[in-house]
């Protein structure tokens, strides 16, 4: 057993009641690149909670824990070998982030345990797998890869209701400063969730641009958490505001500003779901 396993399995030992249930156990060992290293990390999902004990050379051992009441999105990248799972909770009123790295091999590990946490955030019991997802068959309008990526990340259970898709937005001052502003992307609506699939974004060096994209983030964000979606101007863009139910998070997509009346089309859609008026607070008096 290698040190930073032993030290991660001490930490969440430690951490763990004698009741807790642990339904899914993921060991991330040390991601090395040229000059970096990043910790080490274990995963537990619980019956009602996750823990996360992340141990490295330099941070030490952290230990974080939090009911899946209280998370408020999941991310999830998928590039190569590259992946990392991103979790957005509220802890002591107060909005909180932890990221794990892991190498995309066990990506379908991680899967799992993203299956079991959204569960769980909605108040269900993890699905059973499906190998038979209903897609529409709208979806081939999409460009493959993303009809690929709807299909890889939506999860159990669901279907797809509804989706926009964008091309990646670029700004140009002088042929030499031009960046992406935005990647491609598609915001699709399933039965509980609004799913969030882009391409990493591209880097630009003068006149050239890194044209090959070999992934996906993937953010999942369950209605029951959505409090308002509205589209507004913000320069040459439209702003999609998506507010959780508990203060302090925002999640804010782009999308060209070309895209606005099909955006305008789905926030629609979105908010005339059973799911979202479910969870939609009463107005006020």
């Amino acid at each position: 057993m290698r040190p930073s396993e032993m030290c991660a399995r001490g930490v969440m030992l430690a951490a763990l009641a004698p009741h807790d249930v642990i339904r899914c156990l993921i060991f991330g060992p040390t991601q090395r690149t040229v000059g970096t290293a990043s910790p080490a990390s274990l995963l537990a999902m619980l019956e009602r909670e996750w823990v996360v004990v992340v141990h490295g050379k330099d941070v030490g051992s952290r230990v974080y824990r939090c009911d899946f009441a209280d998370t408020l999105l999941v991310e999830i990248t998928d590039v190569l070998l590259f992946g990392r799972l991103r979790l957005d909770f509220m802890k002591d009123d107060r909005q909180q982030s932890v990221a794990i790295l892991f190498n995309t091999v066990t990506f379908e590990l991680y899967q799992k345990a993203v299956q079991i946490l959204l569960s769980g955030m909605e108040g269900y019991c993890q699905s059973v797998v499906d190998e038979n997802r209903k897609v529409p068959a709208a979806l081939k309008t999409l460009p493959l890869k993303f009809q690929n990526g709807i299909v890889r990340y939506l999860p159990v259970g669901q279907q797809v209701l509804g989706f926009v898709h964008w091309s990646a937005a670029v700004g140009r001052r002088l042929m030499i400063f031009r960046h992406e502003l935005a990647p491609e992307g598609v915001l699709a609506l399933t039965n509980r969730h609004l799913l969030f699939i882009s391409e990493e974004k591209a880097w630009w060096r003068g006149k050239s641009r890194r044209r090959a994209k070999y992934g996906y983030v993937v953010t999942y964000c369950p209605l029951s958490r959505v409090e308002a979606m509205r589209v507004r101007e913000c320069g040459p863009f439209i702003d999609v505001d998506v507010r959780a139910r508990r203060k302090g998070e925002k999640l804010k997509i782009d999308f060209p500003c070309e895209k606005k009346a099909a955006v305008a089309a789905f926030v629609e859609l979105v908010v005339s779901s059973p799911a979202f008026r479910a969870s939609s607070p009463p107005p006020r008096a």
